[in-house]
């Protein structure tokens, strides 16, 4: 929320850099696997050849998408049965 709210007034700063992606999905997946055991639900990342995300670095805010990434983990995680 706060991250919009920064957004609607124009104080949304971004810090662009190049970074690892593939290493940091696989690591920020590898944080919910035990949960997802417990709760019976499995965890797999496919990056499919030839898509722009599958290259090993890309240019991005790495803070804010890893923040996305983690959200939604952690969103799908506890609310699969």
């Amino acid at each position: 929320m706060l991250e919009l709210s920064r957004l609607r007034i124009g104080q949304f700063n971004t810090v662009m850099k190049t970074f690892d992606f593939k290493s940091s999905l696989y690591e920020l997946v590898s944080t919910f696997q035990q949960e997802a055991k417990i709760k019976g639900v499995g965890i797999h990342v496919e990056l499919e050849k030839g898509n722009p995300m599958s290259d090993e670095e890309i240019r991005t805010d790495e803070s804010k998408l890893t923040l996305i990434l983690y959200n939604l983990l952690s969103n799908s995680v506890r609310y699969s049965q």
